[in-house]
């Protein structure tokens, strides 16, 4: 289930609080066992693809439910361009935090805050960007 609301507050982010946007989504870490190829093949770059080879099912739940965040954020602010799982790509900084590599679409990458997070059964993100669309 995805969800979304605008954000009163923006702790962390630059910028005004009033000017930030946020999306929530999940992505269930039982659907990424059942169909794991077909929905890397599908959702992910072949960057992604193998960046993620190898790595639990809890981390590709992760950078999906970020991507769905992003295109919840996204239609947001479109102006009529469709967007899609694979218009943003995702990794690891150096201390393991995910990070946007690129974002195609009406939403800054350099702007986009994500945090991630989940439990036995489901993974969790927010997608946060300051000051509106680019």
């Amino acid at each position: 289930m995805t969800s979304m609301r605008d954000s009163t507050h923006a702790a962390g982010i630059d910028g005004p609080a009033s000017a930030a946007s946020e999306a929530v989504a999940s992505a269930d870490i039982a659907e990424i066992t059942a169909s794991r190829a077909a929905l890397l093949h599908a959702c992910f770059s072949a960057d992604e693809r193998a960046h993620l080879s190898g790595r639990p099912d809890a981390t590709i739940a992760g950078f999906l439910a970020v991507k769905r965040a992003w295109l919840d954020l996204a239609a947001r602010f479109a102006d009529g361009t469709a967007c899609t799982e694979r218009d943003i790509e995702l990794s690891h900084s150096a201390n393991g935090a995910p990070i946007v590599i690129r974002a195609h679409g009406p939403v800054d990458a350099a702007r986009l805050r994500i945090s991630v997070s989940h439990t036995r059964d489901t993974a969790y993100a927010v997608v946060c960007m300051a000051g509106g669309a680019s």
